[in-house]
């Protein structure tokens, strides 16, 4: 708004105001607040923005210092600014948009916007500023500031959660595989995956079970040094661990120098295959004792171990038992019983079956009737089997031929064959297919 009539400055002031005339139209209708003042910072004209953003009517502001819009703090730099302009001195706003304080009235800073500009009229300087409240935009910028901080601080709560998650993880990943070195694989999965319950309970299932011992352990012990003794022990049950593991065995326990494996829970191959697999095991773990002599001669050891193996299928009870605060996971029931007579029966070096594994496994592994057999604490005589080898392996060797039908069986080891049995072997062959041929 220009000055009006009634307000009387010196004649250079005036011709100021004439020059400011043009303005009066955008002054009036702009949300901006526009002040313009003189080299000593009075007020020449005032808009009804700069009214409602100060407070001051414009018959209050007009003629006044500008000093009454600036807080107190910023008055001396205002004015000093002011007479160092008019002396020609470097301009440090002038020309640019900066971010200010100003002051309402009743006392209340607030941050401003200004883009302030001069001129000269009469060979002195004049102002001219538009002034915007930044009240909100810097209240938006500090609740953004705010939330960056908010957001860094939960950054770094996140990144410590997480750094104590990993640690936490390694922690459980460190404790569940020394678990796992108490449980079998099967079991262990199963509990880690959710698929079992850690509650007590049991369930009949058909099963094959495997049981082994070292022969003559005892006294083996009296002959090797304890600690000789354990280091070999360990690596024997090592080895044969991971050949159950291999095959797909579930390690029950160990008892000593005896292993209890079963196949069939908590995965399966099914029935046969659960049986095929075993009787496979056992051979691997044959095959792997061999290799051991050496080892075992180095340590003065010139017998090597020998092992006895003991295979039967059947139904078992197997499933959680104990108390609520321990739980061990394993099969009980007669046919586990029966196993583990085969393997007592069983001589150095012989893996014994009874009929039912035989029957289950016969098509691929080649087996030697053996006879009837008293086992303790079985009330019925056991017919049993010894395993000689896979049948395809045996037929790749040509060392034996095994057939076997109802009402036939036909077992040739062609490597114990010597020359005499040999013949009798040939004329009992040839008699039997003259009376075939007669049937």
């Amino acid at each position: 708004m220009l000055m009006q009539p009634y307000l009387t400055l010196p004649d250079s002031d005036a011709s100021v105001l004439h020059q400011l005339e043009h303005l009066q139209a955008i002054t009036h209708s702009t949300n901006d607040a526009i002040i313009s003042s003189n080299e000593r910072g009075i007020i020449l004209s005032w808009n009804p923005a700069a009214e409602k953003l100060f407070g001051y009517a414009e018959q209050e502001a007009l003629g006044r210092p500008l000093s009454i819009i600036i807080p107190v703090q910023f008055r001396k730099q205002h004015e000093q600014g002011l007479r160092r302009v008019a002396l020609g001195g470097p301009r440090h706003v002038i020309g640019q948009t900066v971010e200010l304080l100003g002051m309402h009235i009743s006392g209340r800073v607030f941050p401003i916007e200004l883009s302030l500009s001069t001129w000269q009229s009469e060979g002195r300087a004049c102002f001219c500023g538009i002034i915007r409240d930044i009240s909100s935009r810097k209240q938006s910028e500090a609740e953004v500031l705010k939330s960056r901080e908010r957001l860094k601080e939960q950054a770094r709560k996140l990144r410590a959660a997480n750094k104590l998650a990993r640690e936490k993880n390694q922690e459980l990943e460190s404790l569940s595989n020394k678990l796992a070195k108490y449980l079998s694989r099967q079991v262990y999965d199963s509990i880690f995956q959710g698929k079992r319950d850690v509650k007590i309970e049991s369930y009949r299932k058909k099963l094959t079970v495997f049981f082994s011992d070292i022969h003559d352990f005892s006294g083996m012990a009296d002959r090797v040094e304890p600690e000789v003794l354990a280091q070999l022990l360990n690596r024997y049950l090592d080895e044969m661990s991971k050949i159950a593991l291999e095959y797909g065995g579930t390690i029950d326990k160990y008892i000593g120098d005896a292993i209890m494996i079963f196949f069939g829970d908590p995965e399966s191959l099914g029935e046969r295959g659960d049986a095929i697999a075993c009787v496979k095991m056992a051979l691997a773990m044959k095959r792997k004792l061999s290799s051991f002599q050496r080892e075992w001669e180095k340590h003065g050891i010139g017998r090597p171990f020998q092992v006895r193996m003991g295979i039967n299928s059947g139904f078992c009870t197997v499933g959680n038992f104990g108390s609520e605060e321990r739980l061990d996971y394993t099969i009980v029931g007669g046919e586990v019983n029966l196993a583990s007579r085969l393997e007592s029966a069983a001589k150095a070096g012989q893996i014994l079956i009874s009929h039912h594994t035989y029957a289950l496994v016969k098509e691929e592994i080649s087996c030697r009737k053996k006879g009837e057999a008293r086992l303790k604490g079985i009330a019925y005589p056991v017919q049993t089997y010894e395993v000689v080898g896979l049948q395809e392996e045996l037929k790749q060797q040509g060392g034996s031929l095994q057939t076997e039908l109802d009402g036939f069986q036909l077992q040739i080891d062609f490597q114990k064959l010597n020359g005499s049995d040999k013949s009798a072997a040939r004329v009992a062959l040839e008699e039997a297919i003259a009376r075939l041929q007669h049937l």
